[in-house]
């Protein structure tokens, strides 16, 4: 029988390798489509989790401060009614009710025009503080800010890390008359921190308008807690309520995902840190369980694809998935073939 000629032998092998090649490449090409598409979908759920979670962070500071703008009207109030004068004995009796009854808050106390503090819910008078060159005082004082948030310090009669919240009170005439301050320790927030923190690698942060870190959760070195965060500052220019940067970190060195939200009318903001490592990490396990050669049973072909869905519930991720569709779909092609 006549040998096939040379030529048809040679378009034969050619095709061949062409469809091989094809059969290859394109599971391959598909492949690193879907995975790159998953790499996206993963961070953009990042991003969308660190703004939801920023905004319940928002959401506790918001609540508690409205208590501590009741808190500012009553005391205000009192004060007013006495002419600006007040007996501090009353006083001091006024704000210790108040302090009791409102667990939000470390001290209240009242400072006059002239910076002495004239009334102190913890300690009864007679009183030798001063706020004098405190920035929650001179804010009022020079700047007429009507609320003030100053830098976190040790407090001078507790020797506690806190920060202080002024609310500007004024006289007749509406020139300004001194202040009523709230007392409020880093613990209180960063025991509302914990409650839902899922990781240890997580970041929660109240920081001022101005960048300046009031609480952070882990808490930092006394050293650099009140570090301040270029990048936050950068992102609030271009959004200044809500929104979305990434940062290396230049105290822990952890590259992270920050969801922020700010406050109401205060000049505060609520910040969440997720790790990047983390979403890197999920999608390596993506590919693993997508990449990884698969037995030839059917069934067992088909459950990398329940394993992921499984996977993404138990994390609160949406099911959709690149990596499931594509991979789904390349599994089903390789069992038909075989």
């Amino acid at each position: 029988m006549p040998s096939e000629p040379p030529s048809t032998k040679q378009r034969t092998i050619g095709a061949l390798k062409v469809f091989f090649t094809f059969a290859v490449l394109v599971p391959v090409l598909l492949f690193g489509a879907a995975a790159w598409q998953d790499w996206r979908v993963l961070f953009s759920e990042a991003e969308q989790r660190t703004v939801k979670t920023a905004a319940i962070l928002k959401q506790q500071a918001m609540a508690t401060l409205q208590i501590y703008e009741l808190i500012f009207r009553q005391v205000d109030a009192f004060v007013a009614a006495r002419q600006l004068n007040p007996d501090p004995l009353e006083l001091h009796a006024m704000l210790r009710s108040l302090d009791e009854d409102v667990e939000q808050t470390a001290a209240i106390f009242v400072v006059d025009r002239d910076g002495k503090v004239v009334g102190h819910s913890r300690t009864p008078p007679p009183l030798t503080v001063t706020a004098l060159g405190r920035d929650y005082f001179t804010a009022l004082r020079d700047k007429g800010e009507v609320v003030s948030i100053g830098e976190p310090i040790i407090g001078r009669l507790s020797g506690k890390p806190r920060f202080n919240i002024s609310h500007r009170m004024i006289d007749a005439e509406g020139a300004f008359a001194g202040a009523v301050v709230i007392s409020v320790e880093e613990i209180y927030f960063a025991e509302f921190h914990r409650t839902i923190q899922e990781s240890a690698n997580d970041v929660m942060t109240l920081a001022r308008a101005d960048g300046l870190i009031l609480v952070r959760s882990p808490r930092l070195e006394a050293a650099a807690q009140s570090y301040s965060l270029p990048k936050f500052m950068a992102a609030v220019r271009a959004s200044a309520n809500h929104g979305v940067y990434r940062n290396q970190s230049n105290v822990d060195g952890v590259d992270r995902i920050y969801g922020y939200e700010k406050v109401g009318p205060y000049p505060l903001y609520a910040i969440f840190g997720l790790q990047v490592a983390g979403i890197t990490q999920s999608w390596y396990g993506d590919l693993l369980v997508y990449g990884a050669p698969r037995k030839s049973s059917g069934r067992k072909r088909r459950a990398p694809c329940g394993r992921h869905r499984r996977w993404r519930r138990s994390v609160s991720l949406p099911a959709a998935s690149p990596m499931i569709s594509i991979t789904c779909l390349l599994s089903s092609r390789v069992i038909l073939i075989s």
